[in-house]
């Protein structure tokens, strides 16, 4: 067993500095962190719940970070997701972490553990389906309580808010924002806010999908310590970029696909420039996929980690049970509901038009 005593006890307190972009979900953590504007999985109600107004399914899902050089450290993440006609979607995310901590104090070896549980209830909503150039448009929030308790005294509880926007343009662009940590409170100390700006293009082809991502976040004072070079430079916000690429063949039901990314900080000593990659297949309302993150600055990371995700869609699912195929660019998220009016009008001219016909014979 290796125990890196000091890594760990670095790491929790990055950790505990703040609720952290921990980038669940294998397919966005695969595509460096860029998931913004894309945010059509289950995950959406931790990246930005704006996206929620996209997913058409009951979807459920869950994420595991692997740590490969470190021991004593899990990271889970449980979402369900539950659209309504009429009124939206709504989500709930369970966020949950665990480390075993080592206190050495001379030739004693002391273990302590923490546990951080952050709880999520999201919804979105679309506002438009179609307004001069915007095809789509859609708005979220998140309710997050977090609470910490320990082995030690050090324990309490923090509660705040994000809030999101969701945009689709022609030719398969999107544009998003999301402020996360509004006015959030831990144990007493405020947590300063973090800004989100993304853009994403999908080109879909009947049996192949590309996308391609690229956010840009800015925060203050965060993930750098005092006395580092550029820290007071922008105000003393710290800027970060994430760029992801995404490729998937479709076939029927079935679908496999491919994933790279990178992100980097733009004032910060402490790492280098993050790659990450992936990929994942599916069956139906089915999904498992995979990701892997390069090493960082081993002084300021936890080494190689990885993630695994299972996404479960249970309407997707029951078609394929029941033999209903979908279109291979329906596959891997849902496609925006048809207007109701429009399927009526249409309905009318396929039936009425051979009545009038044989009237007039």
């Amino acid at each position: 067993m290796k125990k890196l005593t000091i890594l760990l006890l670095v790491s929790a307190c990055w950790l505990w500095a703040k609720p952290v972009d921990l980038q669940m979900g294998a397919r966005a953590f695969g595509m460096g962190g860029a998931f913004v504007a894309i945010a059509n999985d289950a995950t959406t109600t931790y990246w930005n719940p704006a996206g929620l107004a996209q997913i058409n399914d009951i979807t459920f899902s869950e994420t595991n970070w692997l740590l490969t050089d470190v021991e004593g450290v899990n990271v889970n993440y449980l979402d369900a997701v539950f659209p309504i006609k009429g009124i939206g979607t709504i989500a709930g995310g369970w966020l949950l972490q665990h480390a075993l901590l080592e206190e050495k104090n001379g030739g004693e070896v002391r273990e302590n553990t923490w546990n951080e549980s952050s709880f999520s209830l999201a919804a979105g909503r679309e506002l438009w389906n179609k307004l001069w150039i915007f095809e789509r448009t859609s708005v979220g929030f998140s309710l997050n309580r977090h609470v910490i308790t320990t082995s030690t005294d050090a324990n309490g509880a923090g509660l705040g808010f994000d809030l999101g926007l969701w945009t689709a343009f022609p030719y398969g662009i999107s544009l998003a924002m999301v402020a996360r940590s509004i006015a959030t409170d831990m144990m007493g100390d405020k947590i300063s806010p973090e800004y989100k700006v993304g853009l994403g293009y999908t080109f879909i082809h009947p049996m192949h999908r590309v996308t391609v991502a690229a956010d840009v976040a800015s925060k203050q004072d965060v993930e750098y310590e005092e006395g580092v070079q550029g820290a007071d430079v922008f105000l003393g916000s710290n800027y970060k970029w994430f760029g992801g690429l995404e490729y998937c063949f479709m076939y029927q039901d079935w679908w496999v696909g491919l994933r790279g990314g990178a992100n980097r900080m733009f004032v910060s000593e402490r790492g280098n420039t993050v790659i990450t990659a992936g990929g994942g297949f599916g069956y139906g309302g089915m999904d498992l996929n995979y990701a892997w993150q390069t090493n960082t600055e081993d002084e300021f990371s936890l080494g190689m980690t990885h993630r695994i995700s299972f996404e479960l869609r249970l309407q997707s699912l029951m078609n394929v049970i029941n033999g209903k195929k979908k279109e291979p660019s329906s596959l891997i998220f849902d496609e925006p509901a048809k207007d109701k009016s429009d399927e009526s009008e249409s309905s009318d001219d396929v039936t009425l038009t051979p009545a009038k016909s044989i009237l007039d014979e």
